[in-house]
């Protein structure tokens, strides 16, 4: 006989499955499009969410995502920790010392712009029934355009084989910066809708601990990381046990940055940064994590996003417009002018700004705490969930148009638009077949 725990079980393993079938389903037809495999994920749970099978089969079992919701949240959580920390591993660190500069100006810019258009446009646009906003929903309006996705956007280069590209790189590390000012702002935010009063000790305890940990992870900690695998590597009996060693590496730098009040993806992406810094952590383990992270794990989290929300019936056409164009107004055009006058070419800055606007789920994290702290409504959060997607799935396209008509144009040919390929990333470069299942195909 079943019992009611083996058979939620029973559910939860179903349920994984049926997800992660329909992400690489629809992920691969993405990428038979030459559109980045994130794009099919993302639309493979909106088919499977309550939208769509509302009618149908969200009453079925398997659907009942309260029932495993721990469950699943793990799933997730772990999901987005190895993902960010497989960002930081692919990231060419030798950008942040050549692009100071253009990573200070663009990261700025594509903070402050969104900033204050959201705490104007709270004010002064009808936005539900905060539309007479008070000051902490305003500050919480502006936090939320700055945020980017960094999942996201590591996904999209890593489809585009742009995270060893010096644009690439820029967004990423640009983008880690507002993130982590928009987080760490939030924090506050949600602290203050359940007090009334504000603790100033708190706002710098979580601010100097937080950018401290940074420091220390992308000096002290790489030099240590350098310094112990080649030890550690000749004390194992087989090399790809390292694996565990740098896994463990990155639950313990996204515990730390949790602790601080910080997100704990950012401790996973510093902790990737440091580690795949290291010339001495092989190849081999390199692409058994991103194999297993980028074909399980971000498949089942990118598609869960669908599976959240019932978008039909707090679907606000109006509020979803205003905030897609105000939201992306301010990150494209400020990201990319702060790329501009830092003194990089038009389109190349263009396609910085159009990086930098993807939400995907960080947005939809936001939105979420934002929902149960009582700061929004239902329409205010089907809207931004919305915003999430669209800016995912707007991003890589025009990526790859502008950065593919800059390539044309150094070239002396014309442009192939929106279906151009890129030529393929180093590792493909070093004979590495491995990579070749998750790499956008040409």
């Amino acid at each position: 006989m079943v019992t009611s725990r083996a058979n939620d079980m029973v559910m939860f393993f179903l349920m994984v499955a049926v997800i992660l079938a329909a992400a690489r389903v629809c992920g691969e037809c993405a990428l038979k499009l030459k559109q980045p495999a994130i794009v099919g994920e993302l639309l493979a749970g909106i088919l499977l969410g309550p939208a769509l099978l509302s009618s149908v089969s969200m009453n079925h079992p398997l659907w009942q995502l309260d029932r495993n919701s721990r469950a699943l949240e793990g799933l997730l959580l772990i999901s987005v920790i190895l993902l960010l920390f497989v960002a930081g591993m692919e990231v060419e660190f030798s950008h942040l010392p050549r692009n100071g500069s253009r990573i200070a100006l663009t990261s700025v810019m594509g903070f402050i712009l969104p900033f204050l258009i959201g705490v104007m446009g709270a004010y002064w646009l009808p936005l539900g029934a905060h539309q007479a906003s008070t000051p902490l929903f305003a500050f919480f309006f502006g936090t939320a355009l700055t945020i980017s996705s960094l999942p996201v956007i590591a996904r999209i280069l890593l489809d585009l084989g742009l995270l060893k590209n010096e644009v690439g790189g820029i967004i990423m590390m640009s983008a880690m910066v507002d993130d982590l000012i928009g987080w760490i702002l939030l924090s506050v935010l949600l602290t203050l809708s359940t007090t009334d009063n504000l603790s100033a000790i708190h706002i710098v305890t979580v601010t100097v601990y937080t950018l401290g940990f940074a420091v220390f992870m992308l000096t002290i900690g790489r030099w240590v990381c350098d310094r112990l695998l080649p030890g550690i590597r000749r004390r194992l009996t087989k090399p790809h046990n390292m694996i565990s060693l740098v896994l463990i590496v990155a639950l313990g730098s996204a515990a730390a940055t949790e602790a601080l009040g910080a997100h704990a993806v950012f401790g996973a992406f510093l902790a990737g940064l440091a580690v795949g810094d290291s010339k001495y952590l092989d190849r081999q383990s390199r692409d058994v994590i991103k194999l297993f992270v980028l074909n399980f794990f971000a498949p089942i989290y990118f598609a869960t996003i669908g599976l959240k929300v019932n978008f039909a019936e707090h679907f606000d056409a109006q509020l979803t417009l205003t905030i897609f164009l105000l939201a992306s107004f301010g990150k494209v055009v400020g990201s990319g002018l702060g790329a501009y006058w830092s003194g990089m070419p038009t389109r190349e800055a263009l396609a910085v700004g159009w990086g930098m606007n993807a939400r995907g789920m960080m947005q939809i994290i936001l939105a979420t705490l934002a929902f149960q702290h009582g700061l929004i409504g239902e329409s205010l959060l089907v809207a931004f969930v919305i915003l999430a997607i669209s800016t995912s799935l707007v991003s890589g396209p025009f990526l790859r148009y502008f950065l593919a008509r800059t390539a044309s144009a150094a070239d002396d040919r014309p442009a192939e638009g929106w279906g151009m390929s890129f030529p393929e990333p180093a590792v493909a470069r070093e004979g590495d077949e491995l990579m070749r299942s998750v790499e956008v195909r040409s």
